[in-house]
């Protein structure tokens, strides 16, 4: 049961509990707290938790000691745009908390920059005419399941919706909502592993060999398991002795057994009931390549039957052709054409000449077909920033989209690119939305180039590739040819002849009226007219 204690006067504050089989599996409490507030509010947020603390006591018979050790009391302050830090916050906090008895296993702080839009699934309902106005066409959600961390790739729960983002009644009206807008919905399945606190884990954990979910797990060592805390597994020891299989060597991710049958219904059929209750229209699956083809196959058969135009793509950042051979994908997440773009466009570490010769390559490893059902990117959660790697350079930027857009499939852009938002690696780049951040020249580019994207991009596909003292691409449509012009960075080309063409678009430093190309101009012709390397 889920029972939730609320306080009208606090600030969205209130407590969770989770109960399985009579047995208490946590306290989840949740709360909004600015910034400068954080280091005055534990007198007062202390009686509160206190409160809530004693009202679980008389709820369920038990003194507030009978938490520690087999159960667990998790402080989350997690929303959908996070930040994590304050450390002598957390230090703090746990030491003030531990002297009533209370362990704290997780704590993330949130950081709210407009009190009036809370960052959950009530502010993505919110946020839909922003989103329309840039030109996007869907969302993909990262995990939004039950979880005791602020990223959520540690599933406690596939059975709910994490508390902190909201429920299933505002999930609904915003998936409603986006369908009512003519946009799409992706969801993130993590299904190669769960959380430590995951019911079926903790069965396993406290029965070990007599669990019967032992063989859900990838388990070695039932017997340490029993005695074993997360903590005192570190990640050299996962690596050359594990008790049990993980993801990424992390201990508090255990690895689910995907050759076994039961697991392999149990996780579906969550995928089927969010997909069949809610009409999903996308799934994006988690570390794929580490999960069986067989659980692979599966999940594409049922979803499929399900909805025959659920899109399904896997998180590949290898050469993909042994997954999209066996059809388990539609497309997955097109790595290989990212890091073309990136050691190029943004670090400079490749020359225009070692870029085209890669595009090559990439463009001759699959059938133009399945080009297009890939997913290109400039940044993601997993990845620094795109405007972080390029050093704040504006036509460094813009190159990076514009090749993404022009030669991959569907271009994704990560929330903040388009108001420059910086970030390194993970969780830098992670950072909380800045919601007062106005559209610049980033913003406006990306959102006329996803217009392009939708329009003179549109069905094109990669005609021609020619190296000379510029690169030159030519795209062909039905009834036009889109051609494109990349210079290496910072070098100009005269080409005279484009001065009577259409620009699309080009760098923020480009000069095409006058017949010369800085950086990159892209043009839209008539077929059969004759330019340059044409």
């Amino acid at each position: 049961s889920r029972i939730h204690f609320d306080e009208p006067q606090a600030v969205e504050n209130r407590a969770v509990v989770e109960r399985q089989d009579g047995r208490l599996n946590g306290i989840f409490l949740a709360g909004d707290f600015k910034e400068d507030r954080l280091f005055d509010f534990k007198p007062v947020f202390a009686d509160r938790l206190l409160q809530h603390i004693y009202a679980v006591r008389e709820q369920f018979g038990f003194g507030i000691p009978a938490l520690v050790g087999d159960e667990m009391v998790a402080l989350e302050f997690a929303r959908v745009f996070i930040r994590t830090g304050f450390p002598k916050v957390d230090v703090e906090l746990r030491a003030f908390l531990r002297g009533f008895g209370v362990l704290v296993v997780g704590f993330v702080v949130a950081q709210h920059l407009d009190d009036s839009l809370r960052a959950e699934l009530n502010g993505i309902l919110q946020k839909i005419p922003y989103l329309q106005a840039l030109g996007i066409q869907g969302i993909y959600l990262n995990p939004i399941f039950g979880s005791c961390s602020n990223h959520r790739y540690d599933t406690t729960s596939y059975d709910y919706i994490e508390p902190a983002l909201g429920n299933e009644t505002v999930f609904g009206t915003l998936v409603e909502t986006l369908h009512k807008a003519g946009m799409k919905i992706m969801l993130d399945g993590v299904f190669n592993h769960c959380g430590w606190n995951n019911v079926i884990w903790q069965d396993v954990k406290r029965y070990g060999n007599a669990s019967i979910y032992r063989d859900w797990f990838i388990v070695y060592d039932a017997d340490a398991l029993t005695t074993l805390q997360p903590e005192a597994l570190s990640s050299e020891r996962m690596q050359n002795k594990p008790p049990y299989e993980c993801f990424a060597f992390a201990a508090n991710m255990p690895k689910w057994n995907t050759e076994n049958p039961e697991v392999i219904d149990y996780l579906i059929s969550r995928a089927e009931r969010w997909t069949n209750e809610y009409q999903i229209d996308a799934w994006r699956l988690d570390v794929p390549d580490e999960t069986s083809l067989r659980f692979l196959h599966s999940f594409a058969n049922r979803l499929r039957k399900l909805n025959p135009n659920v899109y399904i793509i896997g998180e590949i950042w290898q050469d993909p052709a042994e997954w999209l051979d066996q059809r388990v994908f539609d497309g997955t997440m097109d790595y290989p054409l990212y890091f073309a773009i990136r050691d190029f466009a943004l670090l400079h570490t490749d020359s225009l000449e070692v870029f085209s010769m890669r595009i090559q390559r990439w463009f001759e490893s699959m059938p133009d077909l399945i080009h297009k059902r890939q997913w290109a990117f400039c940044s993601n959660h997993d990845i620094p920033r795109a405007w972080h790697l390029c050093g704040g350079r504006t036509s460094d930027f813009q190159l990076a989209y514009l090749l993404a857009a022009l030669l991959g499939g569907g271009l994704s852009v990560y929330y903040g690119d388009e108001i420059a938002l910086d970030g390194g690696t993970d969780p830098d780049n992670r950072r909380a939305m800045q919601w007062t951040a106005q559209w610049t020249d980033i913003g406006m580019f990306i959102r006329k180039l996803l217009s392009l994207k939708q329009t003179a991009f549109a069905e094109s596909r990669l005609a021609e590739i020619v190296l000379d003292t510029y690169l030159y691409l030519r795209l062909e449509t039905q009834s036009t040819e889109v051609i494109a012009i990349i210079t290496e960075p910072g070098q100009t080309v005269m080409i005279p002849e484009i001065r009577t063409l259409n620009i699309l678009i080009e760098c923020v430093d480009g000069q095409a009226l006058q017949g010369q190309v800085t950086g990159f101009a892209v043009f839209q012709k008539a077929k059969g007219l004759v330019i340059g390397h044409a």
